[in-house]
């Protein structure tokens, strides 16, 4: 449990130190409301606290919202007048195909 071992200098230590490994992992991760990005992030967090998910379709209603299409982005970018990319995404980011566990 999280709690009592937060409770002892070395135990805070070690789990600061965790979170920080985890926050490492994430931050690179190319995440939307849906999709592997956010799959991804979860299981990271999976790994440090138990977790259970539920995968809800596409279409269906939540309260006055509409859940929507999942959303992988795997190209994207700004380009100057001259047609030279400024902007990269698969320059940029370690997630245009992540790996499902």
């Amino acid at each position: 449990m999280l709690l009592p071992r937060l409770s002892s200098d070395t135990g805070a230590r070690e789990a600061a130190a965790e979170a920080c490994r985890a926050i490492a992992d994430m931050y690179p991760l190319c995440r939307s409301i849906t999709g592997d990005g956010v799959r991804r992030t979860l299981d990271i967090v999976e790994g440090i606290v138990p977790l259970q998910r539920e995968e809800v379709p596409t279409g269906t209603m939540a309260f006055d919202w509409e859940v929507p299409r999942e959303w992988n982005i795997h190209d994207a970018w700004i380009a100057d007048r001259e047609g030279h990319r400024v902007v990269d995404f698969r320059a940029t980011s370690t997630s245009s195909a992540i790996p499902r566990p």
